[in-house]
């Protein structure tokens, strides 16, 4: 399956729904596309606000050290601007990878949607 992302904005965050593989080694060129434009997206997003985002990873398939950067980038540029990034729906595999690289203690990880909202509302408060 081949990576893909949506936006949706709600008022206490951004919800960036990413489905897929990152990375399939059969699409890469695309792959590397379609990872540059999410990122100015979210650059674009942040510039007007939005600065608090959830990443759900529920449809994502695999990931490796390209989508760990992808996450971290995330992190980062939102952090900077003064928000958060948590992350929710984590496959077992993904959830192996956050464990074994440490990055489980860097992202928070919410169980719901609801969650989410409430950690946002404390930060905002």
């Amino acid at each position: 399956m081949s990576f893909k992302y949506d936006f949706t904005s709600m008022p206490e965050c951004m919800e960036i729904v990413l489905s897929g593989s990152i990375i399939d080694k059969t699409q890469t060129s695309e792959l590397l596309k379609e990872i540059d434009q999410l990122i100015y997206n979210v650059d674009e997003k942040i510039k007007v606000g939005h600065i608090n985002i959830l990443i759900n990873m529920q449809d994502v398939d695999y990931i490796n050290s390209l989508g760990i950067t992808v996450l971290i980038a995330i992190l980062t540029k939102a952090r900077k601007s003064g928000g958060d990034v948590l992350l929710i729906n984590i496959p077992d595999r993904v959830e192996k990878l956050l464990l074994m690289t440490k990055l489980s203690s860097v992202f928070v990880i919410v169980e719901s949607l609801e969650e989410a909202k409430s950690k946002f509302n404390e930060a905002i408060s």
